[in-house]
């Protein structure tokens, strides 16, 4: 919850079920300006410093490659981004997750209370915000083996998982007796 809806919010009689209250938020103008500008901040500025801290690095590395290998600095650029591609899929991910969301905000910044289907909607939206960052966890750190060594070791997280894995993939001894069949001890 941010601050201007702590300010804005307002107790009203629910209109479908009697005896029960809504909590609204009603901004002012400023407010609402206010709130809509900084949900666009709040989004944009750290992708837009995730893509160009990417480009940084890929112009790089580029520039060095092509001094080194006597190659154009944009064939090696390109070369770059297709092997380091992958460090551009949190940011891309996350404005393809946080758009639909926001074109919701902006459309129907108050909704009635009988859609039930668009309340469904923006709260689906809302949850899908957060796939970037949980899908940053499988990933970069679940596929590479020191990152993952250094999460199991760690964290408690990754040291409970790992003693619950081990637990259920216990592997149950067998003796072979012909070609094809095997009996449990």
């Amino acid at each position: 919850m941010h601050v201007p809806e702590l300010m804005s919010k307002r107790t009203l009689p629910d209109s479908v079920i009697a005896g029960k209250f809504v909590c609204q938020i009603r901004y002012s103008e400023e407010l609402l300006v206010l709130n809509t500008i900084f949900s666009f901040i709040h989004v944009f500025v750290p992708v837009s410093l995730n893509m160009l801290a990417n480009c940084l690095i890929l112009a790089s590395i580029s520039r060095r490659k092509a001094n080194i290998h006597r190659t154009r600095y944009w064939s090696q650029w390109i070369r770059q981004f297709h092997r380091h591609g992958h460090l551009f899929i949190s940011p891309t991910l996350t404005i393809a997750c946080i758009l639909p969301q926001l074109v919701l905000t902006l459309l129907f910044s108050c909704v009635d209370i009988n859609s039930k289907w668009l309340l469904r909607l923006n709260t689906s939206f809302a949850l899908i915000i957060h796939i970037p960052q949980a899908a940053t966890f499988f990933l970069f750190i679940v596929p590479s083996r020191a990152y993952f060594e250094v999460f199991r070791h760690h964290s408690w997280i990754g040291k409970h998982l790992y003693r619950l894995r081990r637990r259920h993939n216990t592997i149950i001894p067998t003796t072979t007796l012909n070609v094809g069949t095997a009996m449990r001890i």
